[in-house]
């Protein structure tokens, strides 16, 4: 038997110890919200330890990162009340809650089993999200490594071309960032893209390692045969999981029309492709988002709170079942 993610030094940060009561008190308006839902997920890794390392407790872990780091970046939107900013969080955090809703789905949507089989369930797919991550993280690193895209990416060509361009307003820009614009020679260039290429390959080996654990294994040949099947297309969690073939597809089957509405409009905050995502529109009226426009600001933050909120209740209930997290 295999378990290669015994070997993993996993460290649980102490957030628990913070003085969230102080840090609420001396906040003001919804930066005190967003820090009440920040202290519920602090709390939530009191109830872990460090070891033993297991599949499902590596996915919590994952799922809980995420949602903490999207609240934690929503804390600093809004000394300038900003849509976009705050939407861009909006977004990984509705991510998240999707992927969080489909691992508790057995749970959420019980078919009849017993409770512990329902569990057993969960705490297989928390397996099945730690593989899709690290089997997307090795096909990315894969890419990464072919010599076109490394020349690509390491080539001082573009560098040297810019400043061609920029000859006449280079001193402009060295006065304005307090930066020379300086051009790597090609032995640098050779030196940090062999650097680089090693770094990649570390990073494949790990992953691959790691995924040769026993508790992982099924899920990784299913990615396998999914991928074998559709070559071009990225498999999702949810087609991993037999559910959806999509995040869109899902998002509306759990959220309905308004679940489709949420993914689609915060696509345009991504992607660029929205031009309201990035100004304020009202009548005739149009300003950069960085505008003070508190209502609308506030009507942002309130989407955030309430999935960031629900989600905060979801992995509690995978918390208050240490057996299914360490076993």
């Amino acid at each position: 038997m295999s378990h290669t993610l015994d070997e993993i030094k996993l460290l649980i940060p102490e957030l628990w110890k913070e003085p969230w009561d102080e840090h609420i008190a001396a906040a003001e308006n919804i930066d005190r919200e967003f820090l009440r839902v920040q202290a519920r997920y602090a709390h939530l890794l009191r109830q872990l330890s460090s070891v033993p390392v297991t599949p499902a407790k590596l996915g919590f872990l994952s799922l809980w990162s995420r949602l903490f780091g999207s609240l934690a970046g929503a804390v600093g939107t809004t000394r300038w009340k900003s849509r976009f900013a705050l939407n861009v969080h909006s977004r990984i955090a509705l991510e998240a809650f999707l992927h969080l809703q489909a691992v508790l789905l057995p749970v959420l949507e019980p078919d009849g089993s017993d409770k512990e089989e329902e569990w057993n369930r969960v705490r297989d797919r928390l397996g099945a999200y730690v593989a899709w991550t690290l089997h997307t993280d090795c096909r990315l690193y894969r890419d990464l490594l072919s010599e076109q895209k490394l020349d690509a990416a390491y080539s001082p060509e573009l560098e040297r071309k810019m400043a061609q361009e920029l000859s006449a307003t280079g001193e402009t820009w060295e006065k304005l960032t307090h930066q020379r614009f300086e051009i790597v020679s090609d032995e640098e260039a050779a030196f940090d893209k062999a650097r680089g290429k090693q770094s990649l390959q570390d990073r494949l080996d790990r992953n691959e390692h790691w995924l040769r654990d026993d508790r992982l294994s099924t899920w990784q040949e299913r990615l396998r045969v999914q991928e074998e099947k559709q070559p071009n297309r990225t498999v999702t969690l949810f087609a991993l999981l037999g559910l959806k073939n999509s995040v869109k597809s899902f998002a509306e089957y759990r959220g309905g029309l308004l679940g489709y509405f949420d993914y689609s409009r915060t696509s345009g905050y991504i992607h660029g492709s929205s031009f309201e995502s990035c100004m304020a529109i009202g009548g005739v009226a149009i300003a950069p988002d960085y505008a003070d426009l508190a209502d609308e600001f506030a009507d942002c933050a309130k989407g955030i709170l309430r999935r960031t909120g629900l989600s905060a209740l979801l992995l509690s209930l995978m918390a208050n079942r240490l057996d299914m997290l360490t076993e």
